[in-house]
């Protein structure tokens, strides 16, 4: 099967480059796939869970905060916000912003910034699932 060269940008710099078989992302209309051949695009992606697949039935799963994705046939590029892998994801720090950002919606505080306690907390149940993706393998 035909193979896409995926690479990974990020803040620090290039995270990850290699050849996979197919992406699913999380768009901002909605989750969509990527495979060899693909039309050339360029979209936004929303917070989420990335699926990376491999040859041979292997699939990684990465946490991002968001970003840009540029397809052509043979390539994918993704621009991200935040990119970590089930594995590199601190569980406890991950639990302690969800614990966080619940505790400031429910205190009702006028002077709290509810829309980014309640990014803070999507970011968090995000990371947290995805690092659960480990036990799941």
């Amino acid at each position: 099967m035909a193979e896409l060269v995926l690479k990974i940008v990020v803040p620090e710099g290039v995270k990850a480059e290699e050849e996979v078989q197919m992406l699913i992302l999380p768009g901002a209309a909605g989750e969509f796939s990527v495979y060899p051949n693909h039309i050339s695009m360029v979209t936004p992606l929303n917070p989420g869970k990335i699926t990376i697949s491999f040859s041979g039935k292997k699939e990684r799963i990465l946490a991002t905060s968001g970003g840009i994705c540029e397809v052509d046939p043979r390539s994918v590029t993704l621009i991200l916000r935040s990119a970590e892998f089930a594995d590199e994801i601190d569980v406890s720090r991950a639990q302690k912003a969800k614990e966080r950002a619940e505790k400031r919606l429910s205190s009702h505080d006028e002077e709290i910034d509810v829309k980014r306690a309640q990014s803070a907390l999507h970011r968090a149940l995000i990371r947290l699932d995805v690092a659960e993706t480990l036990s799941r393998f």
